[in-house]
């Protein structure tokens, strides 16, 4: 499972670290790369934001919850057409994320 498709236009390449939308190929910073990964071997399901956070980050921090945040603001941008209005990677209130194909 090293390329899944979300939907006709956007695919994430897990071998090569990218996400691929509309024909651009987005890298993956490391930490984007494992937040990715843990998404994808969980596709469908909800994550929540402790396991993203100890799968990441090898310093566990429980105040880093904050910047989990930010790191899928960043993800989205590269995955979602729109990001503000998210079609894949949703969050799940108070829990984690999940992410869907359409």
């Amino acid at each position: 499972m090293s390329i899944i498709a979300l939907n006709p236009y956007c695919k994430i390449d897990l071998n090569k670290r990218v996400i691929c939308r509309h024909g651009l190929s987005y890298s993956l910073s490391e930490i984007d790369y494992r937040i990715v990964e843990l998404l994808v071997k969980n596709l469908g399901e909800t994550v929540c934001t402790q396991d993203l956070l100890s799968y990441a980050w090898s310093d566990f921090d429980q105040h880093k919850k904050e910047i989990v945040k930010v790191h899928i603001l960043g993800i989205r941008k590269k995955i979602e057409t729109d990001f503000r209005n998210p079609q894949h990677v949703i969050t799940i209130f108070k829990v984690g994320y999940h992410l869907i194909k359409k």
